[in-house]
């Protein structure tokens, strides 16, 4: 017993670094190392610029660095190797953002970096810097109080809990991309902060949504508008909540929406190709405040239904005119139609029906509906009350 306890302290001893020595040969101190946070890509005809910003808190100023090099990951290894007198670290890096220009040269060569790379992540989200370089992007939104990466996060956040986005990973613009198939990033631009400087002029941007960006080829296609992006976001099932604020005849309401799910519906014509697709969208929602209506009646709650599910048709009929208008379908909607029919999908494409040639002719409709829950006189609280009166009637006397 006295001898485990022996070779137990000493192993305690040995592991404990406190000599200086250790186990593990890749251990580091945090005093000599700089966690890259965020890494921005532009390429031009002469090379491909990274510009890398770590430390990016909102109490301490940004540090930036920058390579450039004849590719992405020359530029990277070269980065990593900048005599700072301390290393860098990629493995933190949790936000990628490339220039329109390079995105629009093509993104496959920093999609197969990123994910093959053994010090990124490959859940690292990827953005598009719209109508600027990645570079300007970051420098522009990293001041002394703020950074491009405080700034992306917050977005990522508010764009995931309000529904008018997502931000996909580095691995699924990957796949896509090496698969041939359409594939979305989250698009970002600089906007005025609306602060004023020391002497009253204008000082600094910050980032703003975009919309989505269409990857098509692995080059940058074409950008969506909000409607659209929201509509896209709904048929692919990424809408997983936010707040809606719907009018109704004499005021309003805010409704906070639970889940929305969508179901295609093809008809197969008799040549067994696709004729027409109907889209079910379903939203549930309960109401989180009011004004100048009672929530507890009937009439008030079918007409924020109406409300809701017509403001959530109409986005996904954006998306879907958007997406036969360019004769590509970035909603997948081929995909959601095989797993839903797959024996006539493929009969069609055996009969000689391609879903590419055929998708901009189908007749597409919209089948929405909502249901609003939770339902109280948001206007006029409860108080406390005796038992068996109803939580949205006051007390009284």
């Amino acid at each position: 017993m006295r001898r485990s306890a022996f070779f137990a302290a000493a192993l305690l001893v040995f592991l404990s670094g406190c000599s200086g020595e250790t186990l593990f040969s890749d251990v580091r101190e945090l005093g000599n190392v700089d966690m890259i946070q965020i890494i921005g890509i532009d390429e031009d005809e002469s090379g491909v610029t990274v510009t890398a910003g770590s430390n990016m808190s909102m109490t301490g100023k940004a540090k930036l660095y920058k390579s450039r090099e004849k590719s992405l990951a020359a530029a990277l290894y070269g980065m990593e190797r900048m005599p700072i007198g301390k290393e860098l670290l990629m493995s933190h890096t949790d936000c990628v953002v490339i220039g329109e220009e390079a995105a629009r040269d093509g993104v496959t060569e920093y999609t197969d970096v990123l994910v093959r790379d053994t010090d990124m992540r490959m859940d690292t989200g990827v953005f598009i810097a719209k109508g600027s370089s990645a570079e300007d992007f970051i420098k522009e939104t990293s001041s002394e109080g703020a950074s491009a990466y405080d700034m992306l996060e917050m977005l990522k956040k508010d764009v995931e809990n309000s529904g008018k986005g997502h931000v996909f990973t580095g691995k699924y613009l990957a796949a896509k991309t090496a698969a041939g198939e359409a594939a979305f990033v989250m698009a970002v631009s600089l906007v005025p902060s609306g602060e004023l400087d020391k002497e009253g002029e204008p000082a600094g941007k910050m980032a703003e949504p975009a919309g989505f960006v269409v990857i098509k080829d692995g080059k940058l296609a074409f950008f969506l508008t909000q409607e659209e992006t929201e509509g896209a976001t709904v048929v692919m099932g990424k809408t997983k909540s936010g707040a809606v604020a719907l009018s109704v005849s004499g005021g309003g309401a805010t409704v906070m929406l639970k889940k929305i799910k969508t179901e295609v519906c093809p008809e197969f014509d008799d040549t067994g190709s696709v004729s027409r697709v109907c889209i079910s969208v379903r939203a549930d929602a309960s109401v989180i405040s009011a004004h100048g209506v009672m929530i507890s009646e009937k009439t008030v709650r079918d007409e924020l239904e109406r409300e809701l599910s017509d403001r959530y048709a109409g986005k996904v009929r954006a998306a879907v005119a958007r997406a036969q208008a360019e004769d590509l379908d970035f909603l997948g909607l081929g995909g959601m139609i095989r797993r839903k029919a797959p024996v006539k999908f493929e009969k069609m494409e055996r009969a000689g029906h391609a879903w590419e040639d055929v998708f901009k002719d189908i007749d597409f409709t919209t089948d929405a509906s909502a249901k609003v829950s939770g339902t109280y006189d948001a206007e006029d609280p409860a108080e406390p009350r005796g038992k068996g009166v109803l939580p949205w009637k006051k007390t009284t006397g």
